[in-house]
């Protein structure tokens, strides 16, 4: 029988780390983690952690995701990526920074990950090369061919 663990994902357009079966449906939840910048007054930002139950579907946020690790103890997960430090206040610093961080504090992690790609620049060439094909095949523009890209 085909293991259902828990699967390690970067996720593409506002970067995150998202925790997910392997086998899902439309239904299926996971958790987002991420850095997310949010804006008072209308000039005013800060960047804070979040953490968040949601769907494993594609949202308007996630457009894309790869997996990049198995998971073997997600409470172990969630403590080292809630204890990422967020650094807003650094000039240039953004989600996807929060991302090669996390990527960092877990790597040599043997109980919390097993098999897993957590190098920074292969998963970024790797994930931006993944996204450059996909809108070569139009998959964000609706000029695909009806149904090309449904998943359900």
């Amino acid at each position: 029988m085909p293991s259902n663990k828990d699967r390690l994902y970067v996720g593409l357009y506002h970067w995150a780390l998202l925790v997910g079966p392997k086998a899902e449906d439309g239904d299926t939840r996971g958790k987002r983690f991420h850095a997310r910048e949010r804006i008072y007054s209308g000039t005013q930002s800060v960047w804070e952690f979040s953490e968040q139950e949601t769907g494993t579907a594609s949202t308007l946020m996630i457009l894309v995701r790869i997996q990049i690790a198995k998971v073997k103890s997600l409470k172990n997960l969630e403590a080292i990526l809630r204890s990422v430090t967020v650094n807003g206040e650094q000039p240039g610093w953004n989600c996807v920074e929060w991302v090669r961080e996390a990527l960092a504090a877990l790597q040599n992690n043997e109980e919390v990950l097993g098999p897993a790609v957590l190098d920074w620049a292969t998963v970024r060439d790797t994930a931006m090369w993944y996204v450059e094909e996909k809108a070569m095949q139009h998959r964000f523009d609706s000029q695909a061919a009806p149904g090309q890209f449904d998943r359900y």
